[in-house]
């Protein structure tokens, strides 16, 4: 049977596109991947809540405790194909709503579970997350956030005890610092940046008194700090006693939450608000992470992003192709003997 030629130029088109455009051992840089990605909260451990909300998705890997809380209120109804609320152990619920979707429990439920906003919503007792491999994923992306590169600088008033972060890099800007004498921080880093890591050598991080987050393009606007995660990759213990802005990755901490919300993604050990203040508010993390476990260090770390060849290349891959299809065209054409 004759081969099209047309048919082995696809072919060599198709092979040099995917040299171009997917090289081998290549890969891209990535936002929050893993079981996480679409959770506003996300524990490995317990919640205790009394009061405000969680915007979006939660999930809990151990036992929840929820009065007059609601969950997903800032998500549109899936009617019943989504799940807003994972518990993978028992659920203990007073006067509290589960918005836009079902809610699934591993273990007991004691008291009543309203459905708001959402037609054919249930309880389900699905094993829909793993959250021992959850647990390690975070903790190997904590680690390797906190051996990336400082990039930005850090400056401390000794007066106003204001915390500066000066980083102008459009691609990825790292600080590495303690907040033990912090008072006020204030982010000057491009919101168009790929990244802004803030790694937190502190163990506990519970000040008396703190007073607010500034961002250098809009002080008022919490999407400004969506590029923006807190890697508190040391820490066991975070008292909020204030609002904050970016996402919260602290993987082996206990955190509460006293008062003011926090504008972003969290990760954590486990959560407890329990003054009738706070709130989870579901801003989604958008920068671009690179690939857990790997260091800037590591020459077999894969680019953060997909590399184009030089033209020359091009030109290169083009030629090889054209070589191999006319040669392939003469031995189809051949007579047969």
């Amino acid at each position: 049977m004759r081969t099209s030629p047309f048919l082995i130029r696809s072919g060599t088109l198709a092979l040099v596109g995917g040299l171009i455009l997917g090289q081998p051992g290549a890969a891209m840089g990535f936002g929050l991947t893993g079981a996480a990605s679409d959770y506003n909260l996300f524990l490995f451990e317990n919640l205790y809540q009394r009061g405000g909300d969680v915007e979006g998705r939660a999930a809990v890997g151990g036992n929840a405790s929820l009065t007059s809380v609601g969950i997903a209120d800032r998500l549109p109804s899936s009617n019943g194909s989504d799940t807003h609320f994972v518990v993978g152990g028992d659920l203990t619920i007073q006067n509290s709503g589960i918005f836009g979707g079902n809610a699934n429990v591993g273990g007991t439920v004691t008291g009543d579970v309203y459905f708001n906003n959402c037609q054919g919503c249930q309880v389900t007792s699905d094993d829909l997350i793993d959250f021992e491999a959850a647990r390690n994923h975070y903790q190997n992306l904590s680690q390797t956030l906190f051996n990336l590169e400082t990039t930005g600088t850090t400056s401390l008033n000794p007066h106003s005890k204001q915390l500066r972060f000066t980083g102008n890099n459009t691609g990825t800007n790292v600080f590495n610092v303690s907040l033990s004498e912090a008072r006020e921080i204030f982010l000057d880093a491009p919101s168009s940046s790929d990244l802004v890591v803030i790694n937190v050598t502190d163990e506990t991080f519970a000040p008396n008194w703190f007073g607010s987050l500034f961002h250098e393009e809009a002080n008022a606007d919490s999407s400004k700090w969506q590029n923006v995660i807190w890697n508190f990759a040391n820490a066991t213990t975070i008292d909020f006693s204030f609002s904050w802005r970016g996402t919260v990755l602290a993987p082996n901490a206990d955190i509460s939450l006293r008062n003011g919300n926090i504008e972003g993604q969290v990760i954590a050990n486990s959560a407890r608000l329990d003054v009738w203040s706070g709130e989870f508010h579901n801003y989604e993390f958008t920068g671009t992470l690179p690939p857990s476990g790997s260091t800037p260090d590591d020459p077999s770390t894969p680019p953060l992003r997909r590399e184009i060849p030089e033209p020359t290349m091009i030109l290169g891959l083009l030629a090889v192709g054209a070589m191999g299809l006319v040669k392939r065209r003469n031995t189809l054409e051949q007579p047969q003997g």
